[in-house]
């Protein structure tokens, strides 16, 4: 009997842990997670080759704070704001040309860019069963970084008399040996400073743990000028709910 009440307590606090928050409530929901984001119809060239590569979508990271506040049983609402590295990378390119007693290759790996926003979602969380919520709302994301990050080698091949290759990198015009050689550039004057998205996802929460996954869909073009290229990403996170 003991072990049965002991059990039944263990239980009943659980579950009232659990619980809805009661109308009128306020908490702070501090997350980090990871991002997987990519650039919409965005590509890649190179001018030593005619290759193109299309954007792919990337690994990154986020970390912010929620603020909700329980509006009735199941409708709460939330703002928040997140750092969120967002971006996209490409396939290696390289092209190899051979010539009479040489071969020429040049080639760009590592190809990337990062894009760092401050998002301010505003989100409405309908809850659907018991720490389980479907999510939407509208999202401002503010451009704080760009960067475009690719390493270049470039090198010639020949063969001496014995048959022995001899390899001799490339210079750049900076003097810069072209031996997987790091080049980042800012791009962030090339697009517009805001992005608009609408948020829609679904959290769980259990014993003030929140689990929540959401997909921003893009609504504004991201570069100032050509192309229809729009941020897509996706969210992962992790978060404990403080009730204030």
């Amino acid at each position: 009997m003991k072990r049965l009440l002991f059990m039944l307590t263990i239980l009943v606090s659980a579950l009232t842990i659990n619980a809805q928050p009661e109308a009128g409530t306020f908490s702070a929901i501090p997350r980090i997670g990871v991002s997987i984001t990519n650039v919409s119809s965005n590509i890649l060239k190179f001018d030593f080759s005619e290759d193109i590569r299309n954007s792919q979508f990337m690994p990154g990271y986020m970390a912010g704070v929620d603020f909700q506040y329980q509006i009735i049983k199941n409708i709460a609402a939330s703002a928040g704001a997140f750092y969120v590295l967002q971006g996209c990378k490409y396939k290696d390119i390289g092209n190899i040309k051979e010539e009479q007693g040489s071969t020429s290759f040049s080639g760009a790996s590592d190809c990337h860019v990062n894009l760092g926003y401050v998002n301010v979602p505003l989100m409405i969380h309908w809850y659907v069963y018991q720490g389980l919520a479907l999510q939407t709302g509208l999202q401002m994301g503010f451009l704080v970084n760009a960067k475009s990050h690719h390493t270049d080698t470039e090198y010639t091949e020949t063969k001496d008399e014995s048959g022995k290759i001899e390899r001799t990198y490339l210079k750049d015009a900076d003097g810069n040996l072209l031996k997987d050689h790091q080049y980042t550039s800012d791009i962030k004057d090339q697009l517009r400073s805001t992005d608009f998205s609408v948020p829609v996802g679904l959290s769980y929460e259990y014993m003030n743990v929140v689990l929540d996954a959401r997909y921003n869909i893009g609504l504004r073009k991201i570069y100032k000028s050509g192309g229809h290229h729009r941020n897509e990403v996706f969210l992962f996170s992790a978060g404990y709910k403080f009730n204030l």
